[in-house]
């Protein structure tokens, strides 16, 4: 998804009472456009798009502070995940980039892994690293070797575009955008295979999926947030929807509450608890 115009940066936010969120910490500094965020420990790592991988100490939320950082090959870069000492990020037409990140103070590019069209998300199961890559699909990438990552298997649809994905267990859900959801089994990450889909209706265009318990949670830009259940994948069936002010652009699901950035007005805390 796009970032708003201008500056970005990390912002820290006091969740303990979802009714009245409260920013804590901000951390801006030579930061122009933030795609991805994880955080592992007492840090937060972020894609900055136009320049590559920033590491940002959060050990103190109201006074966050940078520790380290490392450029991707033209600055490209859209998601993170980390995983041990490694940092696996999307670059969109660069492919898949790792990075050596023991030392946070001086993270390292250890291999990059080229894809035919842009990689804009990712996620990893085991030793495999699952890849939305746009017009091509989906990559299932063996990074057992960090050094030498390995093209495990692909799944791909005709005219259609990968936008995200997220794993859970033997399941990888991945955005479609106007196509809608397809759910991939992935317990052979050498033979990907679609277990079920669900399409969507006029311009619910899917930029961001979450999943939790029973059910996934679809970021749809113009038409906010839907809800799918899952309990049965090959015949997935959305359950509810909330139109957030703007266009919704991501998602993450922790217990009763969905997180959806809503690029009108921010972050938004919705109760899914009645999905």
């Amino acid at each position: 998804a796009n970032p708003p115009d201008g500056p970005g940066g990390l912002r820290i936010v006091d969740i303990i009472n979802p009714a009245n969120p409260v920013q804590m910490g901000v951390y801006e500094a030579g930061i122009s456009d933030v795609y991805g965020l994880t955080v592992a420990g007492s840090y937060a790592y972020l894609t900055d798009f136009d320049y590559g991988l920033r590491i940002i100490n959060i050990s103190n939320p109201s006074s966050p502070t940078a520790t380290g950082s490392c450029s991707t090959p033209e600055g490209w870069a859209g998601d993170v995940v980390v995983a041990g000492s490694y940092a696996f990020i999307s670059a969109w037409d660069i492919g898949l980039v790792i990075m050596n990140i023991s030392n946070p103070a001086s993270p390292s590019q250890i291999y990059w892994y080229d894809t035919p069209t842009d990689v804009y998300d990712l996620d990893l199961a085991g030793n495999y690293a699952f890849l939305a890559d746009f017009e091509d699909g989906v990559y299932s990438i063996d990074v057992s070797n960090p050094a030498n990552p390995v093209k495990a298997d692909q799944y791909w649809e005709s005219e259609t575009v990968a936008y995200a994905l997220t794993i859970s267990n033997t399941l990888a859900y991945v955005a479609f955008g106007l196509d809608g959801l397809r759910i991939l089994n992935i317990a052979d990450p050498h033979n990907l295979a679609k277990i079920g889909s669900l399409s969507m209706t006029g311009s619910d265009k899917i930029l961001d999926v979450a999943s939790w318990g029973n059910y996934a949670y679809l970021a749809a830009g113009t038409t906010g947030l839907h809800i799918v259940n899952i309990s049965n994948p090959a015949a997935p069936v959305k359950v509810g929807t909330f139109n957030t002010p703007g266009y919704s652009s991501g998602v993450t699901v922790l217990c009763r509450y969905a997180y959806v950035s809503d690029q009108a007005s921010g972050l938004r805390i919705i109760d899914v608890n009645n999905p």
